[in-house]
């Protein structure tokens, strides 16, 4: 049975990369690229960004049994350990990164010493990263997953904190080149709200993703970004008990794509969005996976071009998935496989159509590993 499945999802792949190059695109695929690790604890990158020929990527690693942030860096085509911040005795993780220059960057993630979770922001300037004050909402926990910055000086980042035991909201933060202060932003459910991530096309326009819970229900949510606050706008209804957007990617303040998954009965399937004339429609998608598909990150460099990256199950493990956009459909984009262990991806970066890296992790002899696989 596993060979019919291996077989199946095979003959899928095929057919969409055959009908990818009817459509004048020529078919890509991703190959490893050696990537440190702190350690000999779990490691895992969650979030890259990309500047030319130079990227970082962001996460977290397990050093003398505390989770610690990890930050690597890619320059000449070879990544290294950069050393950034740990604040925290319980721990602290760095869940994304946006880099304007390669001398200017921001990461956002939590931190931990008490019996929550804080909100954790570092800068890089060229040489070296240092923890910027942010501010929390109440004594719950907080955090922040997504970050966008359109310029050097002009940052949002987004996440979520606990208003008392049962109920979330979601959080907005933004920077103006002195401090990060906290934003309003809207909340579509009483109970459980998430935004997951944000694009900045502009610093007055961004386009923000996440979920939110009502009656047992996950549903998408998206919220849009003026220049002050956040609120909440029409998405498109999705039959499913489950769903949620984990990405978003803007190409201009009127392009933009989001990803995720929706749970249609026993499958998970992949979920992707556009905006097409001021509203947010949903766009086909495949799926690898006969049983799950999840896409967890998205880089869109033109308004005809973007990528977006996770992880599919055939039934025995997660393996990488990357899909593309061609301007009209989305098709399976090749990924290396690393023997029969996992692998998931958790962010993706692209500077043109020809240069792409998508980043995550796997699991060598049961221990969780950083990932990086590059397009050409």
């Amino acid at each position: 049975m596993a060979r019919s499945l291996a077989v199946a999802c095979a003959a899928m792949l095929l057919g969409a990369l055959a009908s990818t190059a009817a459509l004048g695109v020529q078919p890509r695929s991703y190959d490893v690229t050696p990537s440190p690790n702190a350690g000999p604890g779990a490691n895992r990158l969650t979030s890259v960004s990309c500047v030319s020929t130079t990227c970082v990527a962001v996460g977290s690693a397990v050093v003398a049994g505390r989770r610690t942030t990890l930050v690597e860096r890619r320059v000449s085509n070879r990544w290294s350990i950069v050393a950034s911040p740990s604040p925290g005795s319980m721990g602290s993780e760095l869940d994304s990164v946006s880099c304007v220059t390669p001398s200017a960057c921001v990461a956002v993630g939590s931190w931990q010493s008490g019996s929550a979770p804080r909100t954790l922001v570092e800068r890089w300037n060229g040489s070296t990263w240092r923890v910027v004050a942010s501010p929390d909402v109440g004594g719950r926990a907080n955090s922040l997953q997504g970050v966008s910055c359109a310029t050097a000086t002009r940052c949002v980042a987004v996440g979520y904190y606990f208003a008392n035991a049962s109920a979330t909201g979601t959080l907005a933060e933004t920077w103006s080149g002195g401090a990060w202060t906290q934003a309003a932003s809207g909340n579509a459910a009483s109970g459980a709200n998430y935004l997951v991530a944000v694009s900045c096309p502009s610093p007055q326009s961004c386009a923000i993703s996440g979920y939110d819970f009502q009656g047992g229900i996950g549903r998408p949510l998206i919220e849009h970004w003026d220049g002050r606050s956040a609120r909440v706008v029409r998405s498109p209804p999705v039959s499913s008990t489950n769903a949620g957007l984990n990405a978003v990617s803007c190409e201009s303040t009127t392009t933009c794509v989001a990803a995720g998954y929706a749970v249609m009965g026993p499958v998970t399937k992949t979920l992707t969005l556009r905006l097409i004339a001021s509203s947010w429609r949903v766009v086909a998608s495949p799926n690898v996976g006969p049983f799950s598909n999840n896409l967890t990150a998205i880089s869109c460099p033109s308004g005809s071009l973007c990528e977006a990256a996770g992880s599919y199950n055939s039934g025995t493990t997660d393996r990488s998935l990357v899909e593309r956009w061609n301007g009209s459909t989305w098709s399976p984009v090749a990924t290396k496989q690393i023997g029969s262990a996992p692998q998931d991806l958790y962010g993706v970066s692209c500077t043109s159509a020809t240069s792409c890296v998508v980043v995550g992790s796997t699991v060598l002899g049961s221990v969780e590993r950083t990932l990086v696989e590059t397009g050409h």
